[in-house]
């Protein structure tokens, strides 16, 4: 397994956090071997960490499990909207962003070059997603859960009424098992290519998600707002962490990513084209991809499996509503895990109806995603938004507004 080189900032996150050092696996493969699991969480992102909270506070044993060593950056906005944080506040984790330093922002300028808008951006915040997955892990190891990092992890069949899993980290493999597994392993994860039936869908004219955090970048990108460079093949999110470093996540179409050259061409037109202010040193960077985002699984529930997060299918998000996506099913799932030891059909089936009804907030971004790759229709919205500013409050409201199920 390959670990980032720390910046400062990451040095920074790790001295913070060191007195509890969630970053820490909290027992070895061979211990997560020598007994059976009340649930097994693959993928410790916002999803698989609030689930292993929620069902560690309610008493369940519970293991979690991620290939990646933290703390770990992501392909992220990391942004956290108003959804998001009341998703915090109802599992008792409210303090967390305060703890943790992040940033809160006050609003949000988007522009083409040709139109460009502020938008309030009330209740939100931004912090990094190695400090919020790290924190999210620490609590849930505070809660009772078991942590276990640098593992891969990919499910059996079920052997006397319990999952099998197999883990496999870089000196050593074996089995474990659990009444219940949650796959929670994101985009790329493999979590699943054992068990039939969980066929990933892609949308054929989808973007693809890249980013980078920069230890250096003008002042223009000033702390507390949200900038949205608006393309001709995507957009480009730029907003400053709690360290001052500045994240950027972009989404490009693949051929536009092509024709411009490259990822870092491709980003410097974006911001050109908005007449945002330029990034030096953006080919010396080291860039994280993602597969293509719009995708969405043939089902997420079986015996003895719930599919949450972006594993589970996702949609190019606007403001944030990635993480809340995460953090709702995450919280949603741990009311259905907990009763796994006594597993039922109904389960199943009970997640499936959840879910669909989790993902009518994505079926309002992926209009949104539409809308935004058609140049005449992005400087319409704009004009709009600037002359009739309560329709864009009416719009944020309701990409932050919690979903009841």
């Amino acid at each position: 397994m390959l670990a980032l080189p720390l910046s400062p900032g990451m040095a920074t996150f790790m001295t913070r956090t060191e007195t509890l050092d969630p970053c820490a696996a909290t027992l070895t493969l061979d211990g997560a071997c020598r007994r059976a699991w009340s649930v097994i969480i693959i993928g410790a992102g916002p999803a698989g960490a609030l689930a292993a909270h929620e069902l560690a506070r309610r008493g369940s044993g519970v293991l979690l499990v991620d290939k990646a060593p933290f703390p770990r950056d992501k392909v992220c906005g990391c942004c956290l909207n108003g959804a998001a944080l009341s998703q915090l506040s109802a599992c008792g984790l409210g303090d967390l962003v305060e703890v943790e330093r992040a940033v809160r922002l006050k609003d949000m300028l988007l522009s083409d070059g040709h139109v460009s808008t502020t938008l309030g951006f009330p209740n939100s915040v931004a912090l990094s997603r190695a400090t919020l997955d790290a924190a999210l892990v620490q609590r849930a190891i505070v809660a009772g859960a078991q942590f276990l990092s640098e593992t891969a992890a990919e499910i059996g069949p079920v052997e006397n009424g319990l999952r099998r899993v197999a883990l496999q980290s870089e000196m050593k493999s074996g089995l474990a098992y659990a009444s219940v597994v949650i796959a929670a392993d994101g985009l790329a994860g493999s979590a699943l290519k054992s068990v039939g039936g969980f066929e990933c869908r892609l949308n054929a004219h989808s973007h693809f998600g890249v980013g980078a955090i920069l230890d250096e970048a003008p002042a223009f990108y000033a702390p507390g707002r949200l900038y949205m460079a608006l393309g001709p093949g995507g957009y480009v999110g730029l907003v400053r962490l709690e360290d001052g470093r500045l994240d950027l996540a972009a989404a490009f179409a693949p051929a536009f990513t092509k024709s411009a050259g490259g990822i870092p061409s491709a980003i410097e037109r974006t911001l050109q084209d908005a007449h945002f202010e330029a990034i030096a040193n953006l080919r010396a960077q080291h860039w994280r991809g993602t597969p293509l985002l719009t995708r969405s699984l043939t089902r997420v529930a079986g015996e003895r499996i719930f599919v949450v997060g972006d594993a589970a299918g996702y949609v190019e998000p606007i403001t944030g509503e990635g993480i809340a996506w995460a953090l709702r099913s995450g919280a949603r799932v741990a009311a259905l895990a907990v009763a796994g030891d006594k597993w039922t059909p109904a389960l199943s089936i009970e997640w499936t109806r959840v879910y669909a009804q989790l993902r009518t907030k994505q079926r309002t971004c992926a209009v949104l995603a539409q809308l935004l790759r058609r140049r005449g229709c992005v400087r319409v919205a704009l004009s709009v938004l600037n002359h009739f500013p309560l329709f864009a409050r009416l719009v944020l409201r309701s990409l932050n507004a919690p979903v009841a199920v």
